[in-house]
């Protein structure tokens, strides 16, 4: 039904498909703000009957649908393309997110680029071209292909100027012979990537492009995306735990480095799909958070601890630093609420199956309760009723509880935040 709805009686819709390993929600959102469309619609339902169902809500009347498509497994993005019958098609990264699934990059890149493939003659196609994968997709089409990215040979080239805790970042970039700023509320390097080629679909769209700019500066982050979070009581948490392929987690540290603090702290989960040996993968991360942390808490298995470990003190941080709070949401949240004081920042990062969002929840002063090692659900933990439901040998020590009483006094007032997570 959606293929012959698409077919026939939206064919007029010029439909956007965002494709990619990682950013592709971020980049959808951006398009869609871009394109005066609510961007609250695209929350990453991106395939099975989610695409089709996403089709079907477009009224024939539309000019313009962002269409975030996702894959999970050899052959479905062909389908996908089949069925959404792309006018121009966003490709934000290949990365390492489908290696058991696909078998590597070059197999990941070459299922995606059905989506490219797909696009008629008069489409256009807009490649990451600081990603070697991607920018390989302009051989698989004949559509126009435009390229973004902060390498000098894209068509679209940024200069990443700053990111501000209070402000967000702050980048400029050339296109068309003509020099552009923007400010937004994302945070880091990564995230300019979304705003890229959403500035790029509005222009090759025809749209004003100071109004563009003006929409895409008051884009809001992603929950769980390097979203930050503070309180009152003067603790900033950046929050990033919908993923944690090894990409994810450098691009999250390289922000976290990039923003200004009294003292920083990581709290670290797992690494999914490692496209390489653990120990490299771990030894690679532990050095890296030895410059740009005081303090790291891991929760995950003890044969990544060691190398992780090693490696931070190798690199100079102190042993009494490094806190393994084994596979324990419990144990992480009390060294967390013993250690983290006013001033600090906090990054929050690992496996999206492993919930640490619990930790920041605890953090802003909540109740948390909830000690699964994993959880399968993907509604948040703030949503769910286990998180704080007494259930028996899940209850945070008193230790942990009177640590938290100290910090947070007035727990009903005393917690805000940037886009209204926790009232």
């Amino acid at each position: 039904m959606s293929f012959l709805y698409r077919k026939y009686i939206i064919r007029h819709v010029k439909i956007i498909a965002v494709i990619g390993s990682f950013g592709k929600t971020t980049t959808t959102r951006a398009a869609a703000t871009a394109l005066d469309l609510s961007p609250e619609k695209y929350q990453g339902d991106n395939n099975y009957v989610f695409l089709s169902a996403g089709l079907l809500r477009i009224p024939p009347w539309a000019r313009f649908r962002v269409q975030e498509v996702g894959i999970c497994e050899k052959g479905q993005m062909q389908r996908n393309a089949s069925l959404v019958r792309p006018n121009i098609v966003v490709v934000t990264s290949i990365g390492s997110e489908h290696n058991s699934s696909l078998g590597g990059l070059s197999q990941t890149r070459d299922e995606k680029a059905f989506m490219v493939r797909a696009l008629p003659e008069n489409g256009l196609v807009i490649l990451n071209g600081d990603d070697l994968h991607v920018r390989k997709m302009k051989d698989y089409t004949k559509a126009k292909v435009i390229t973004y990215g902060y390498g000098p040979s894209n068509d679209l080239q940024a200069n990443y100027i700053k990111t501000d805790l209070s402000k967000g970042t702050h980048f400029s970039f050339e296109y068309g012979n003509q020099y552009h700023e923007i400010s937004t509320k994302l945070l880091g390097k990564a995230s300019i990537y979304s705003l890229m080629a959403a500035f790029i679909v509005a222009k090759e769209l025809g749209l004003d492009l100071e109004l563009v700019k003006k929409r895409l500066s008051e884009l809001k982050p992603m929950r769980l995306r390097l979203e930050l979070v503070n309180t009152k009581t003067g603790i900033k948490l950046l929050v990033d735990t919908f993923k944690s392929a090894i990409e994810t987690v450098e691009h999250a540290m390289e922000t976290f480095e990039a923003l200004p603090a009294q003292r920083k702290i990581i709290i670290l989960g797992e690494v999914e799909e490692p496209p390489e040996s653990l120990g490299k993968i771990y030894r690679e991360i532990g050095s890296r958070i030895s410059k740009i942390a005081s303090h790291m808490i891991f929760i995950g298995a003890k044969r990544v601890k060691r190398p992780l470990f090693s490696a931070a003190k190798n690199s100079g941080m102190h042993e009494d630093n490094l806190i393994f709070a084994e596979r324990s949401i419990t144990k992480a949240i009390e060294e967390a609420l013993e250690l983290i004081k006013p001033g600090d920042l906090v990054l929050i990062k690992g496996r999206s199956s492993q919930k640490l969002d619990r930790i920041a929840i605890a953090l802003l002063g909540e109740l948390v309760t909830c000690n699964l090692e994993t959880c399968s659900k993907k509604l948040r933990c703030n949503s769910c009723i286990k998180i704080n439901d007494g259930s028996p040998g899940l209850i945070i020590e008193k230790k942990a509880a009177n640590s938290k009483k100290k910090l947070f006094d007035n727990k009903g007032k005393d917690v805000e935040t940037i886009d209204g997570w926790f009232t």
